[in-house]
């Protein structure tokens, strides 16, 4: 028996038997429209229009109460009447207001599969105030937890922190776990990206209570691969593999090839960090296969652009090239031109590296026009700190600190530590570099407790190698080798080959202050061998001069002179006027 033949059975045993035809009629209408009613009420529609339909209500049960009387029958007829088409008239709207918030839904969620995020912004935006006008909350919360992901994606961590909060919110009201689970994980993988990782690292924790409790294994090994890209990022390599196996075997057993394949990808990176160069070939390898039966060219631009990373870091330039050209190919054909930014600023530090500055500056440039279409204000920041670098390295110093200031701004407004640190790495150079040695230490020592804050062991060992230089330059050797030999040792842990032949020259420069010649030496050649190995063209300069100034303290001019001439080609290659300048001025003289 459903709810309204119930309400009416009883209802009737309470009147009067001898009801006449017309008299049930109006009861029946009034009985269909308080259930309209309460169906309506469930569904929490505007206030004003419920208290409308009540009033209705109100009157034609006063008439039902007094139908014994026999007073104007009609009225009472017509009273009900009046109900029932209030009530359908209200949930027809009601009905016809979800229609619409699920149909933008729907075209939200299509416009995302083709990578079009402002248009899918827009369409859960105008679900989102449907959702609210017609106190939809479960609509709601599915609104505010897609808009969340996707500012997030765009590079808006304050507004995504927004949307997901309000969205959590919500789901703890519906005691809805899944959406608590979904919630939870993103702020988790926000908060990541912020540098807050023992925030994200509590998140991410809940969320997988939340899965479990769900049964959703999926949910549960999403959450345990992400945990071990965090872990991965803080250099803690063997709880990383535990999570990354775990979350494998639920991938497997939920027979998801695209979580396994996600989990390779991840071991490769990992296995890259740590310069196991041909296990993380073979991850990649594998996972590459994965997202090909699966038809993923998401999948395979993200795996492509990690071969290129790892190419680039073992100095084979054009495979890398190679890699992140295909990669980007990839991106282009998915629509995904947040991607596609990030791989045109991972060519713009290739090319950096290798001493290709306008070209470097090129793509620079066509990642940050990409970063702003898409709004991303965290890519915009990365670029703006490359192309700071440039102008630092070139010598336009004003240029650069325009640059700096710019994308700090935009690190702190997005809660970026990891991002503001290595700005004030990139001050410190600069400051440093015009013998601004209080204002460096300053700027290196701030960057220094930032990069400790957020695991970054690399962005440690170069604040390290900049406190040596400054302490070098200030004659205070014995602490410039502490900070030298710790940056060292950091480089190794990282295995940064870049980092250690920068750390190797420094202790070079250190011995030769000293009068240390053949130990200088000896720092020196195993740097430029390091140097040639990563395509350092600016390392290779530098390292070049210093010889140069090592045979020339030596007397063997000659020498002397051939590295000085070996720099300058390079110098003058890179457009680096002031270096330039001083190697010619160093010729002069023979």
């Amino acid at each position: 028996m459903n709810i309204y033949s119930y309400i009416e059975k009883k209802l009737l045993e309470l009147l009067p038997e001898t009801l006449n035809r017309r008299d049930k009629i109006v009861v029946r209408s009034l009985i269909l429209g308080a259930v309209i009613l309460l169906l309506i009420l469930r569904n929490e529609v505007p206030t004003l229009q419920i208290l409308l339909v009540l009033c209705f209500v109100i009157i034609a049960g006063w008439y039902l109460f007094n139908i014994t009387k026999k007073k104007s029958k009609w009225i009472g007829f017509l009273l009900g009447l009046i109900t029932l088409l209030c009530a359908a008239g209200l949930y027809s709207e009601f009905t016809s207001g979800i229609r619409i918030i699920e149909k933008n839904v729907k075209h939200g969620y299509d416009l995302r599969k083709e990578e079009s995020n402002k248009e899918s912004i827009e369409k859960f935006t105008i679900a989102l105030e449907d959702s609210r006008k017609y106190k939809s909350k479960k609509h709601e919360m599915i609104c505010l937890y897609e808009l969340g992901e996707l500012e997030f994606i765009c590079g808006d961590t304050g507004k995504a922190k927004i949307h997901l909060d309000a969205c959590h919110t919500i789901a703890v009201e519906l005691n809805d776990l899944g959406y608590r689970a979904h919630a939870l994980y993103q702020s988790a993988e926000l908060e990541r990206l912020r540098g807050y990782h023992d925030l994200a690292r509590h998140n991410y924790g809940e969320a997988r209570v939340f899965y479990i409790k769900k049964g959703s294994l999926l949910g549960e090994a999403k959450v345990l691969s992400s945990l071990a890209d965090l872990e991965s990022l803080h250099g803690n390599h063997d709880l990383a593999r535990d999570y990354y196996s775990k979350a494998r075997d639920l991938f497997e057993e939920e027979d998801s090839s695209l979580g396994q394949a996600n989990v390779l990808r991840g071991l490769g990176d990992l296995e890259s960090k740590q310069g196991k160069h041909n296990l993380a070939r073979d991850y990649y390898s594998e996972a590459l296969d994965l997202y090909k039966n699966e038809k993923s060219r998401l999948g395979q631009a993200n795996v492509l652009r990690g071969l290129g990373y790892l190419e680039s870091k073992q100095g084979y330039h054009e495979l890398a090239r190679r890699y992140y050209k295909e990669a980007r190919g990839l991106y282009q054909k998915v629509r995904s031109r947040l991607s596609e930014a990030n791989v045109l600023s991972g060519l713009g530090d290739l090319e950096s590296l290798q001493g290709n500055l306008d070209l470097a500056r090129d793509y620079y440039s066509e990642a940050r026009g990409l970063f702003q279409e898409v709004g991303s204000r965290l890519g915009q920041a990365n670029v703006l700190r490359g192309l700071g670098d440039l102008e630092s390295l070139q010598g336009y110093h004003d240029s650069a600190r325009a640059c700096y200031d710019e994308a700090r701004n935009l690190f702190q407004k997005e809660g970026s530590h990891l991002g503001e640190a290595n700005i004030l790495r990139g001050l410190g150079d600069l400051e440093s570099k015009q013998g601004k040695h209080d204002l460096a230490r300053g700027n290196y020592n701030e960057a220094r407790d930032l990069f400790q804050k957020v695991g970054s062991c690399l962005g440690e060992a170069y604040v390290l190698s900049g406190l040596g230089v400054i302490e070098s330059n200030q004659g205070n050797h014995e602490l410039a080798r502490r900070y030298y030999n710790e940056a060292r040792g950091l480089y190794q842990k990282e295995d940064s080959r870049l980092g250690k032949a920068n750390a190797l020259r420094d202790l070079g420069n250190l011995e030769s202050l000293q009068g240390n010649y053949a130990l200088a030496r000896g720092f020196y050649d195993e740097a430029h061998g390091l140097f040639l190995k990563v395509g350092s063209r600016l390392g290779e300069a530098n390292v070049l001069s210093d010889l140069g100034d090592l045979e020339d303290k030596l007397g063997n001019l000659n020498n002397a002179k051939e590295y000085y001439r070996q720099a300058l080609s390079h110098y003058d290659y890179m457009a680096m006027r002031a270096e330039a300048d001083a190697m010619k001025r160093l010729l002069e003289k023979f």
